[in-house]
């Protein structure tokens, strides 16, 4: 059964997320970059009962530090979180 997205409380999946990265200083700093989906998705597979907005994933991201970029390299405009692997 998925909660309702006011009752989800991502903060133990940023506690762990934040014990293996930390927002990076830039892109040159980044050694990982993740899309809100990707983040998303791994929350979900972890905990397959739950349903996650993006957009509440979005707003856990930034709120712990996290910001984004534009990737390069894609024909299309795609957005990647940047982080640094501690």
């Amino acid at each position: 059964m998925s909660e309702k997205s006011t009752d989800i409380d991502l903060s133990p999946y940023m506690d762990a997320l934040s014990r293996r990265f930390r927002p990076a200083n830039g892109p040159a700093e980044a050694t990982h970059r993740l899309s809100t989906r990707e983040v998303k998705y791994a929350i979900e597979e972890l905990n397959p009962g739950l349903t996650v907005p993006e957009s509440l994933v979005f707003d856990a991201m930034a709120m712990a530090g996290y910001e984004f970029e534009a990737a390069r390299g894609f024909q299309s405009l795609k957005f990647k979180w940047l982080l640094v692997e501690r």
